[in-house]
């Protein structure tokens, strides 16, 4: 509240505040007809022209009636109690009162610029002199170094406000101590305008607008949301006014709807157009984050934000409803089986030239009635393969015929499918991926588990030592004949073990081949048995005839190499299964 100090007319007049009626209007028409005769002389023009405008109001205090002269009267009892009151040291005004009374001492932002810098001597006039001053007040205000800011010396001592001096520390302790100089502080300008409030209540407040496009003064219409998806939008604050620091809160009273990190709440500071970045913004961006996940799809949804601007004592508030549309969920794509880049489909291993054939089914996740999955898949002509059907739909059976006629044996391949989405928003793969393998040959089965070069050179080494035991055998059995017999049973049964094994290593590599209907049971009886026990008699009864050492050593070694060469190039240190 402003209290005006009121003129003593009576005083101005030179009557007494019991005159009469007839005294007082002759008193004023002295006092206007001396006034008058001032305007005559330039020094004296001014001071007498606000004379004579204050006439009306003179009259109006003392000859209008009994009652508007008596409650003057006791305006100027109560105002001349207070000054004595004042004058003896006993007053304790109210933080509002007081405010243009004059102070001894001049109010100064740098004492040692008196000779340039415009005092101020109420508090109302420091209150306009931040405001018309805001730059240097801003680096002003900063000097929170010492034990007791400026402002705050000059409140308590010079204009004797205790109380207000009280005010004002609590306000400027709230500034940050560590500050850079190189970004604006928001607490500045806040305390700035806290400042100029407790010094001008009457002040103008500064407040804010609302600058989103879609915001018709109550409703904020943020848009059409898809619910999966992450949903922000924001919230666009503007200075509204040429004066002062709005500040404050705007709070969510919706759960769902948000501020950055979940926060129900955000601060904002602003400053008018035009002012320097290095003391503050003008507008700000407040973004807004939507929990959809919780709210039923296809539906709107109203959320209420408050502005609560703290900028004075008294808040105000602007209520703003938030609506919303949240959109039925488009189709989200999965295949089964599934058929990732990272995880392809494995087929089956085949023979070359025969065709694969796979199933894929899609399931629409989404809102299907409302929002119908409509895609098509596409395959690269060098795959050589077919999809039927090419267009499907949720829950349509997809089959895929792969040609293999033109890939080489023994290698594997990928198939990569295209997936075009026609409906709109769709979430799905973007390819299919299928792996698949031809089966090897006999010889490329063998050179899987083993290398030729490795088996050439086992096949060697085994045939040497075969050579040479074997034909040591012959040249001892030769020498003692009476053994010979020996060999009968012996020799055969090496050849026959011999051929097992060889056979067995043939059946396995040919199921690698791909050809899983033979097995040894299979094989003629006359190759498994008759021919390894025949070869093995033969060489016994040749042996039994050789007329002399030497051929004995060397017929019974070339037959142990071939036998051992044979049985080193085909065994397996492992068969893959």
């Amino acid at each position: 509240m402003r209290h005006e100090k009121h003129k003593n007319y009576f005083e101005i007049l030179s009557i007494a505040p019991d005159s009469s009626l007839q005294e007082i209007e002759q008193a004023i028409s002295n006092y206007e007809i001396g006034q008058t005769q001032r305007l005559a002389f330039p020094h004296l023009m001014n001071a007498a022209r606000a004379a004579l405008d204050e006439i009306p109001e003179m009259r109006r205090c003392l000859l209008s009636d009994a009652a508007t002269r008596a409650a003057y009267q006791q305006q100027l009892a109560q105002q001349e109690a207070e000054a004595a009151r004042r004058a003896a040291g006993n007053i304790d005004l109210a933080d509002d009162e007081g405010l243009d009374d004059e102070i001894e001492h001049a109010f100064f932002f740098n004492p040692d610029n008196y000779d340039t810098e415009m005092p101020a001597y109420t508090l109302r006039e420091i209150a306009e002199k931040i405001d018309s001053n805001w730059q240097t007040a801003y680096q002003w205000m900063r000097h929170t170094a010492n034990d007791v800011h400026p402002v705050v010396a000059y409140l308590e001592f010079a204009a004797g406000r205790k109380q207000l001096a009280e005010r004002i520390e609590q306000c400027i302790t709230t500034i940050p101590t560590y500050e850079t100089g190189k970004e604006p502080s928001i607490k500045r300008n806040e305390v700035l305008e806290q400042c100029i409030a407790i010094f001008d209540p009457e002040r103008e407040s500064p407040t804010v607008e609302i600058g989103n496009t879609h915001f018709d003064g109550e409703v904020l219409d943020i848009g059409a949301f898809i619910p999966d998806l992450p949903i922000k939008t924001e919230l666009l604050l503007r200075h509204d006014g040429d004066r002062g620091c709005a500040f404050g809160t705007v709070e969510s009273r919706t759960p769902w709807l948000t501020f950055d990190g979940g926060a129900a709440t955000a601060h904002f500071s602003l400053m008018p157009k035009g002012t320097p970045p290095v003391i503050g913004i003008s507008e700000v961006v407040l973004p807004l984050v939507v929990n959809g996940s919780t709210l039923r799809r296809d539906a709107d949804y109203w959320a209420e934000l408050i502005v609560h601007i703290e900028s004075r004592q008294h808040v105000q508030e602007i209520y703003i409803r938030v609506l919303m549309h949240l959109l039925p969920l488009p189709p989200r794509v999965t295949f089964t089986p599934v058929a990732t880049q990272e995880n392809p489909l494995l087929l089956p291993k085949v023979l070359r030239g025969k065709s694969v054939v796979v199933s894929l089914v899609p399931c629409n996740q989404g809102d299907e009635q409302k929002v119908p999955l409509q895609a098509r898949i596409v395959s690269r002509e060098i795959d050589n393969a077919s999809i039927q059907p090419q267009f499907f739909g949720d829950g349509m059976p997809l089959t895929i015929t792969i040609d293999t006629s033109n890939r080489p044996f023994g290698t594997t391949y990928t198939i990569s499918l295209r997936v075009d989405y026609i409906t709109a928003n769709t979430l799905g793969p973007q390819g299919l991926y299928l792996q698949g393998e031809i089966l090897p040959t006999f010889w490329q089965s063998l050179q899987r588990t083993r290398a030729f070069s490795n088996r050439i050179g086992i096949a060697i080494t085994v045939g040497l030592i075969c050579l040479f035991l074997t034909g040591l055998l012959g040249l001892w059995m030769q020498s003692h004949s009476f053994y010979w017999w020996i060999l009968i049973p012996l020799i055969p049964l090496i050849c026959f073990v011999a051929m097992s094994s060889y056979l067995k290593n043939f059946v396995e590599h040919m199921h690698h081949a791909g050809d899983v209907t033979i097995s040894i049971e299979k094989i003629a009886i006359w190759l498994r048995w008759w021919l390894p026990i025949g070869f093995g008699l033969l060489l016994v009864l040749i042996c039994a005839l050789l007329p002399n050492a030497l051929s004995a050593f060397w017929v019974s070694g070339i037959a142990g190499m071939c036998i051992g060469g044979f049985l080193g190039f085909f065994s397996d240190a492992f068969l893959s299964s």
